[in-house]
């Protein structure tokens, strides 16, 4: 949380883990996300400001933000290369200047395992990045909605980045394959 400045968008903010140590810290933060359970948990725990909105539906109504966390592979919500790139734009007119986005994603190609393998061939023969996954959340009865996810290594985030007017600053981690890209625009 070191890289956090600023006013925050929490991006996928679940239960408010990240968004509630922030607000304790001083930062005004704005918290998203589709499930209404989980915003409901959100304000009962204390989060002051939530919405339940697509990522992709973002736009200036939420204000401008100097932080974009995306932590939780969230990196992922993403959806695709070409969603990945769209919003990365869209993202350098909602915020200020010195902007960071700090994202997780999960480097899938430290697998072995054939049934992991064979669906990021599949994924290629389609056209599709190897870490592009279809999903949706289900919790007992309750079943969401099937969504787009994107998991990628830290050389293909900075692929995605290019031409969108942002960079990789530094990489966080890496054990595992989950990491932490820090996202900086590029001045």
């Amino acid at each position: 949380m070191d890289f956090v400045r600023g006013r925050v968008l929490d991006v996928g903010v679940g239960a408010g883990r990240f968004a509630l140590y922030l607000q304790e810290l001083g930062h005004e933060v704005v918290g998203i996300d589709v499930s209404p359970g989980a915003l409901e948990i959100c304000r009962k725990r204390g989060v002051e400001k939530v919405h339940r909105l697509p990522f992709h539906k973002i736009d200036a109504s939420l204000g401008t933000f100097d932080t974009v966390l995306m932590m939780g592979n969230n990196f992922g919500l993403f959806a695709n290369p070409g969603r990945a790139k769209w919003m990365l734009r869209r993202l350098k007119n909602l915020t200020s200047g010195n902007a960071r986005i700090v994202a997780e994603s999960l480097d899938i190609y430290g697998t072995d395992k054939p049934e992991h393998l064979k669906y990021h061939a599949r994924n290629r023969d389609r056209g599709r990045m190897a870490g592009e996954i279809r999903l949706r959340v289900r919790h007992r009865e309750l079943i969401g909605d099937w969504f787009d996810y994107l998991m990628v290594s830290q050389s293909e985030m900075q692929e995605i980045l290019e031409g969108t007017g942002w960079r990789v600053a530094e990489f966080i981690g890496g054990a595992g394959g989950q990491y932490v890209g820090v996202i900086e625009k590029k001045v």
